[in-house]
């Protein structure tokens, strides 16, 4: 049995009646995947999204998150300047959201000083989405 925690990081670009195709035109870069709220009740939202522009990491089965949130700011960082720019401009938000999918064994949730401080350089929020519940270990079980 699998005991490593499964991790994906993402970048998003995010905010309520925008064209998310915008962003690519503006920063120059490629989105993983461009995101439209379908639900007309959740589009009605004001706390939600309605769009999205979003850069995805690998999904690896890992013990830290550290590694694949630099991988999706690696993605942005030689076009930081014009992506914070842009969504400055819009009022809209980028953050990077980590989904880790807890398999058996715990991960380290935990980011080094220098990927807050490229998180303080894009303006981005952070957060994690934690899936799932680790089984307490048997008895007798290493």
């Amino acid at each position: 049995m699998e005991r490593a925690p499964t991790i994906q990081a993402e970048l998003l670009v995010g905010g309520r009646d925008w064209q998310p195709e915008d962003c690519s035109a503006a920063t120059g870069m490629t989105p993983s995947s461009i995101w439209r709220q379908p639900r007309p009740e959740l589009r009605e939202r004001n706390e939600l999204y309605t769009d999205a522009w979003s850069v995805m990491s690998r999904k690896l089965a890992l013990y830290e998150i550290d590694p694949l949130v630099n991988e999706v700011l690696d993605y942005v960082w030689k076009d930081r300047v014009s992506l914070v720019e842009f969504a400055l401009a819009r009022d809209l938000t980028i953050s990077v959201v980590c989904d880790v999918l807890v398999i058996r064994d715990q991960p380290i949730l935990e980011l080094r000083g220098c990927t807050v401080h490229r998180l303080g350089e894009l303006n981005a929020s952070f957060s994690i989405d934690l899936i799932g519940v680790a089984p307490d270990d048997p008895p007798g079980d290493s």
